[in-house]
């Protein structure tokens, strides 16, 4: 039993290892020699002739009014489900056409090789950038020196269809991906007159300089490492897994003891 007890405990630390080195690595940033060279690429924005549309959601239905023609290729560095449990904002804002938002760079933000130096989060409406825990002034003056905040966008993306709404919400942290359509404005009639408008330049940041984008054709040219993707939650099992047989192995022996005492 000794024995037994000893290799469950040794795959435990094992298992507790890899959990804790997924962890960290599962949302990791490809290197830029991974990178597709059609990231470096700007955004294409050009005029369109396209009118206004309606589309349902939900128990909703939203006027949508086009205002360019937009293409985008983009480094996937951060996203938001707005159907999380915490996103209150858009249930009681009432938008659920808006299910996902897309935070991409490209560009110089990727030949540079900045983006890996940086830490990316999203929002309810907002993408975050800061540096990451630890980084020296020296670094993040050399950080600044490379960073564009023009070639990073935070895409508000509203499916043309239910295959590119299922293709968008598989998209993860390190993909690569195209996405065409058009930058819009949209509204709903609970919305008193409001409206969700897109940035129409690529030079604006803060508020109010996300994209919102009707996309009628997404790829994704190219998945993230999926290793330590697999190994996360592979983790979890393998460490509850060790738990529960060290548990049993323990109240084995126990019992085995007891008996042995009692003669």
């Amino acid at each position: 039993m000794k024995a037994i007890k000893f290799m469950i405990r040794t795959a435990l630390v094992f298992s507790v290892a890899l959990f804790a080195v997924s962890f960290v690595l599962k949302d990791s940033l490809p290197p830029k020699e991974e990178i597709l060279k059609q990231l470096y690429r700007e955004p294409v924005q050009a005029a369109t002739d396209a009118g206004s549309f309606e589309k349902k959601a939900g128990d909703y239905t939203y006027t949508i009014i086009p205002k360019y023609s937009y293409e985008l290729y983009g480094l996937v560095v951060s996203y938001h489900h707005s159907s999380v449990f915490w996103d209150m904002e858009h249930k009681e804002w009432q938008d659920f056409l808006n299910n996902k938002d897309i935070g991409v760079v490209w560009g110089s933000n990727i030949s540079t090789g900045v983006y890996r130096d940086l830490r990316f989060t999203s929002g309810s409406w907002t993408l975050y950038w800061d540096f990451k825990l630890g980084t020296f002034q020296e670094k993040q003056r050399e950080i600044m020196v490379n960073f564009s905040p023009f070639k990073i966008s935070n895409n508000h993306v509203l499916a043309a269809n239910d295959r590119i709404a299922d293709l968008i919400m598989s998209v993860e942290k390190g993909d690569q991906i195209w996405m065409k359509g058009y930058l819009v404005n949209y509204t709903t009639g609970s919305w008193n007159g409001s409206w969700r408008e897109s940035s129409t330049s690529r030079d604006d940041t803060g508020s109010h300089a996300c994209e919102v984008v009707y996309v009628t054709d997404f790829k994704i040219l190219k998945k993230a490492d999926q290793g330590w993707r697999a190994a996360y939650p592979l983790s979890k099992f393998m460490v509850i897994g060790c738990l529960v047989l060290y548990i049993i192995a323990f109240s084995i022996e126990a019992f085995a003891t007891g008996r042995s005492t009692r003669r």
